[in-house]
């Protein structure tokens, strides 16, 4: 690959940023902390927002497979993060809720994610920043549309 078409690369680009993000956080956390996974962070954060989700809520939400998404709470239950909850109405279902340790964990996750954007936005003024995210929306759209089960 060319050093210009390997710069321009919005594969690479993306993925470097993705990189820079999850190291960041990772020195933002405490040492002792147990180390998350985007997905796993993900299902907390979704929890967070949305409590009492089914699994299969959570997957369609985060854009993620069933088996990635079990994968996950599988290792948040047994750390102690959430825990299963037979729905009130339909029994057959679970429902995910955020323990104390998993709410208290996503909220510190949540502030050092705001430090992160905001060094990471550095010198973009407001404007700017609308714009970013509304393209990086406008994106993972396209993307979601050109990879939908035909």
């Amino acid at each position: 690959m060319e050093k210009d078409a390997y710069d321009n690369s919005l594969e690479i680009l993306l993925r470097q940023i993705g990189h820079g993000y999850f190291r960041a956080m990772q020195q933002k956390m405490d040492m002792e902390e147990v180390p998350m996974r985007g997905g796993q962070a993900g299902v907390l954060f979704c929890l967070h927002c949305a409590p009492k989700l089914s699994q299969r809520e959570i997957a369609r939400r985060l854009g993620l497979t069933a088996s990635t998404v079990t994968t996950a709470i599988q290792k948040l239950e047994g750390l102690g993060y959430l825990e299963r909850q037979q729905d009130e109405t339909d029994h057959r279902v679970l429902r995910l809720v955020l323990t104390p340790k998993g709410e208290g964990y996503i909220v510190r996750i949540i502030q050092k994610g705001k430090e992160i954007n905001e060094a990471a936005l550095k010198g973009i003024n407001t404007e700017e920043r609308l714009l970013l995210y509304r393209l990086l929306r406008q994106m993972n759209e396209n993307l979601k549309e050109g990879t939908k089960k035909r």
